[in-house]
């Protein structure tokens, strides 16, 4: 059974001036610095379940001030501001029962532009400003032409359309295999984790990417930025494949149980310890002894009883 096609997002932007905004300021100065809790709420439920709208009914209302900790009134008061100072579109609201705005419907398809395909319901649709027509005194003889140019083209491109198709469909498999091996191991990636490892997987290739995790988390360290430190390592040592990856943790490993130190330093080739020469003497002659004359020998023998007779008196 197919797995059901995701329409939501994991994480949306956020403008760093928000609390900025005029229609923010508007909603915090008539209902308080609350709102901007509501605020975030919805638009958190609107990227989550659908991706551009929520449904604006009585379970919106209660879901939101339940998790808030919050009045129903008090949120509903909220989300009538946000229609009034067109935070959310007032026409949608009421002829459709959704929030919704231009600013989320451009942000949504910006989110999904990876998407094979990625379609916004027509009646929800906020129109934007349409370019010029083109001019109707052309003729219709140029127009036929330019019409069987197109389609032309149109079926040059389909092989290669779908080559392309494929190609972004097998990566975004393939990070999202990468995010939830992260998950699983480390945490849930922050969406600034996320776009680093979309950048790595773009600038080398998913398999190195998963090493060098797989590494840091075997290592002990549950942070994407060793990770990272690993990468780039390897990008120094010309690694471009898992097998090159490997072959490499493989060398370091035996050249650290040959004591090799991770900065470089190992002993000089060729290098000769001195000895202090007095080591040597042991391998020298030994002085031979000569023996007394038996005359002199004798003589001090005399000379020794004579001493000794001496004392005793």
């Amino acid at each position: 059974m197919a797995r059901p096609r995701k329409n939501g997002l994991d994480y949306y932007p956020v403008d760093v001036n928000f609390l900025g905004d005029i229609k923010v300021k508007k909603v915090i100065r008539s209902h308080g610095i609350q709102a901007v809790a509501v605020i975030l709420h919805l638009l958190g439920t609107v990227y989550r379940d659908n991706g551009y709208y929520a449904t604006y009914d009585d379970d919106l209302l209660f879901i939101t001030a339940d998790e808030l900790n919050l009045e129903e009134k008090y949120v509903k008061d909220v989300v009538e501001k946000l229609l009034e100072v067109d935070f959310f579109s007032r026409e949608q609201a009421e002829k459709n029962k959704v929030l919704t705005s231009i600013g989320i419907q451009e942000r949504y398809r910006k989110a999904t532009e990876r998407r094979i395909s990625v379609n916004i319901n027509d009646s929800l649709c906020i129109q934007k400003p349409r370019s010029s027509e083109d001019n109707v005194y052309r003729s219709t003889q140029s127009k036929v032409k330019e019409s069987k140019v197109k389609e032309s083209r149109v079926e040059d491109r389909d092989a290669s359309d779908l080559a392309e198709a494929s190609k972004l469909s097998k990566s975004e498999n393939e990070v999202a295999k990468i995010f939830e091996f992260y998950q699983n191991n480390i945490g849930v990636p922050t969406p600034f984790v996320q776009q680093n490892i979309k950048q790595w997987v773009d600038d080398t290739n998913p398999e190195l990417v998963m090493l060098a995790i797989e590494k840091a988390i075997k290592d002990n360290v549950f942070k994407f930025s060793y990770a990272e430190t690993i990468l780039n390592s390897w990008v120094k040592q010309g690694v471009k494949s898992k097998v090159e990856a490997i072959a490499e943790m493989n060398r370091r490993a035996q050249a650290r149980r040959n004591g090799y130190q991770n900065n470089g330093y190992q002993k000089r080739s060729g290098y000769v310890e001195t000895v202090p020469s007095w080591t040597n003497d042991t391998d020298k002659p030994k002085q031979q002894q000569t023996e007394l004359d038996p005359v002199k020998q004798q003589e001090l023998l005399d000379q020794i009883s004579k001493l000794a007779t001496s004392k005793k008196g």
